[in-house]
């Protein structure tokens, strides 16, 4: 999960036979490799490849353009990973949890034309 990862992963990518419209990046310092790879092709984020982050870091709101991201709770998350090493220690059974994620729409996604960016209530 580091900038240089999403730098060399981008420039495969971008040397592909088929040009991405978007990428996902695995965690939001992945994105700013891909940030640097796009920008060193003369493309555009998000006007020629959209761009999708995972973690909110801090500042992500303050790159150009300012990054749409994934958010997880990383107290809860760390909270649930120390409990999980005691339970461990214990010798407690494995847990499963998920735990809820949150979109941060910000100016790296581009939005098509007429499309809806949620679904509509059926309420």
């Amino acid at each position: 999960h580091t900038r240089e990862f999403g730098a060399v992963a981008t420039e495969q990518l971008l040397n592909g036979s088929d040009m991405p419209t978007a990428i996902f990046a695995g965690s939001d310092f992945l994105a700013l490799g891909v940030i640097q790879k796009v920008r060193e092709r003369g493309l555009r984020l998000p006007e020629d490849i959209s761009l999708l982050g995972f973690d909110d870091m801090p500042f992500a709101d303050l790159l150009a353009p300012p990054l749409t991201t994934i958010r997880q709770p990383d107290q809860e998350l760390g909270r649930r990973a120390f409990l999980a090493v005691l339970g461990a220690i214990n010798k407690h059974p494995p847990m499963t949890e998920r735990l809820p994620t949150s979109l941060v729409e910000r100016q790296s996604v581009a939005r098509l034309v007429g499309m809806p960016i949620r679904a509509p209530d059926t309420a």
